[in-house]
């Protein structure tokens, strides 16, 4: 999806649209700030004491209740910023189309 976003501002003017402009550049900042795919993948072939990696981070996902929230120098926060990313994709998607639809109603008019 990274790339679609780069590719519009690069290959779409915008300058008639600055909210979808400034909503794209907004989530290409966001996205691109820090990814935790590498950090992650690497859980797979890790070993934690006597389990994978990624075994245990299971666990302490399945048992977690309340608020998500970042723990000083845990292996649990790539995950929390996983979780953030996977929430900051689905607000792009609910306001980018809620702005198409906008367009819309306006060229249907």
């Amino acid at each position: 999806m990274k790339d679609s976003v780069r590719t519009i501002l690069y290959q779409v003017d915008l300058t008639n649209f600055p909210v979808l402009l400034s909503l794209f550049e907004k989530y290409l900042q966001y996205v691109e700030s820090y990814n935790p795919k590498n950090a992650i993948l690497g859980d797979l072939r890790s070993i934690m004491g006597n389990q994978n990696t990624s075994e245990f981070i299971k666990e302490i996902i399945e048992k977690h209740e309340g608020p998500v929230n970042y723990l000083t120098s845990n292996i649990i926060n790539k995950y929390i910023r996983l979780f953030e990313l996977i929430n900051f994709h689905i607000d792009f998607e609910n306001e980018y189309l809620s702005n198409i639809s906008k367009l819309a109603g306006i060229k249907n008019q």
